[in-house]
């Protein structure tokens, strides 16, 4: 992001800040939920709801930048199962707005290399390929690995992002390794309990004192290389000290103020990002498990209005670190700000990055 809009953006965030408004920054789109690979720890594939046309994309796209976002990410299932992706990126960049994608990479490497508007790209790499392909299913490794080139090769800021499960435990020295030889990042994300999980998730979560180990070895490879591993190394420590079994969202949840993250971390989701489902349902999150029916729909109710409705999350705790990220700046702490200027002068791209 250039100086001069990160300090318009800056401005705007203060405002709604002090007055106790609601900016939607970031939207997540979550475009489809269909899949072409059936990972072992998710079910989003199942029972895909009803899609949102072209034409609906485009008008909630532009209410969107007249609400103030600025980055709108694709997501899935897998968002390149829609064949007019390209025109949805193509409306979000005519409205002057930034665009990113979370794909498996499976067989798009030639429509992310040409794709408009895109500025960050994140793809799921579980190890190498024995790993992955035993999570993900054959063939996924190097697809995903094409596509990353794809990102590189375009300029994009491309990253990996690594699920954590006990069954790639191992991985952390081998894939570091591979995204500083292909000039991509890795973000670690440890698996958690989603509305999509599947009933293998329980097998797949590692013990905590596992998961500790394992972010002792990210730390170190962050520590050793700030420029591969995604993520600020308090934000690194903050995830191995509360991490717990089972972590994650869950259908029925502590209240807020229960929340392991009350008066540390307070989660933003619904206030400076939100997300809207494939059917134009708007949530604060697009993690969070909430029944249809206490959310707004921004294809009914436009945009705006559903965004202003949308209802405040009550959840167990946030691992996904883009967003754990983001609600650490929202704090406003100086060494979280200071951390989080690191992380973007830091990356390949510096101010270009953050989605």
């Amino acid at each position: 992001m250039k100086l001069p809009r990160l300090v318009t953006l800056g401005a705007r965030y203060m405002a709604a800040r002090a007055t106790g408004g609601r900016i939607p920054l970031s939207v997540i789109f979550e475009v489809t939920q269909r899949c072409n690979l059936r990972c072992r720890y998710c079910s989003i594939w199942k029972n895909p709801p009803p899609e949102l046309s072209l034409p609906e994309v485009r008008r909630l796209v532009a209410e969107m930048a007249e609400c103030g976002t600025q980055v709108v990410s694709l997501v899935g299932g897998e968002p390149f199962l829609r064949d007019d992706l390209e025109q949805i990126g193509q409306a979000i960049k005519d409205r002057g707005m930034r665009v990113a994608i979370c794909t498996n990479g499976h067989g798009f490497a030639e429509r992310i290399t040409h794709f408009p508007g895109l500025f960050f790209l994140a793809i799921s790499l579980d190890g190498l390929q024995p790993t992955h392909d035993a999570l993900r299913g054959r063939g996924a490794f190097a697809s995903a690995l094409a596509s990353l080139r794809a990102g590189v090769a375009r300029g994009v800021e491309s990253v990996a992002n690594v699920t954590v499960t006990r069954k790639n435990l191992g991985v952390v020295r081998d894939v570091v390794a591979i995204a500083k030889s292909e000039g991509f990042r890795i973000n670690f994300q440890p698996v958690m309990t989603l509305r999509y999980a599947s009933p293998q998730v329980a097998d797949l979560t590692p013990t905590q004192a596992e998961f500790r180990g394992f972010m002792d070895e990210v730390i170190a490879e962050r520590t050793a290389s700030p420029s591969t591993v995604f993520g600020s190394l308090g934000m690194l420590r903050f995830v191995r000290e509360h991490w717990r079994p089972g972590g994650g969202f869950h259908a029925s949840t502590p209240t807020r103020s229960g929340a392991w993250h009350a008066n540390q971390i307070p989660c933003q989701a619904g206030r400076f990002f939100c997300a809207m489902g494939s059917d134009g349902t708007l949530a604060p999150c697009d993690l969070l498990d909430l029944a249809p029916k206490r959310l707004p729909n921004a294809r009914d109710l436009g945009f705006k209005a559903a965004f202003r409705a949308v209802p405040q999350p009550d959840c167990a705790g946030c691992w996904c670190s883009p967003y754990l990220l983001r609600n650490m700046g929202s704090t406003l702490r100086p060494g979280a700000i200071y951390e989080i200027l690191r992380v973007l002068m830091e990356s390949p791209r510096g101010w270009e990055t953050q989605p």
